[in-house]
């Protein structure tokens, strides 16, 4: 099942219902199609699919919620609601086998992710401070470098080859038509 997300965001109850209603489904493999953006809320269903597939200028993220004031201005959520929030798309992530430190930096914009390597495997792994203190071994972790995108008090948002680069995404297609080569479907594009 392929939902094209094209989307600035949306009410983040509804965005984390649908999300949890995706990484439940069993009978269909679910794809999240970003030709454009998934942002906000976008981007919080998105973490429910299966897989991430984005055009490479598509962008997705800044998902930091915000609530109108008594002046009705728009303002960040309070600690309370963005604590939530982020063990919630760090589930989402952590369920599909994304890095959860980058779901969690698109909702929190002090938070700062590393590329490591672990020192016995060479595996790289995109994770915090916090994550590297609290691992039985910390030691065994390389910080390379942060993530630019999640330095100078910004939302984590990515485009499509940085997705991938990262293991946000699963692949970069230009279209509608590559999307249908990418599975091999036999169909006709839809747009």
């Amino acid at each position: 099942m392929i939902i094209d997300i094209d989307s600035p965001g949306g009410l983040l109850e509804s965005s984390l219902n649908m999300a949890r209603k995706l990484r439940e489904t069993k009978w269909a493999h679910t794809v999240s199609y970003v030709k454009h953006e998934a942002l906000s809320g976008a981007a919080i269903m998105a973490l429910g699919c299966d897989e991430i597939i984005m055009a490479e200028h598509a962008a997705i993220g800044d998902a930091g919620p915000i609530v109108l004031n008594e002046a009705f201005m728009f303002e960040h959520a309070p600690e309370k609601v963005r604590t939530d929030l982020a063990r919630k798309v760090r589930d989402l992530a952590e369920a599909k086998d994304r890095p959860p430190a980058l779901a969690e930096a698109m909702v929190d914009h002090k938070l700062v992710v590393y590329r490591t390597k672990n020192k016995e495997t060479g595996d790289i792994y995109f994770l915090t401070d916090a994550e590297i203190k609290s691992m039985d071994d910390p030691k065994q972790w390389e910080t390379l470098k942060p993530v630019r995108e999640t330095l100078n008090d910004k939302f984590l948002e990515i485009n499509g080859r940085r997705a991938v680069e990262m293991k946000f995404a699963q692949g970069v297609v230009n279209d509608v038509s590559d999307l249908d080569k990418y599975y091999d479907l036999d169909r006709q594009p839809l747009m």
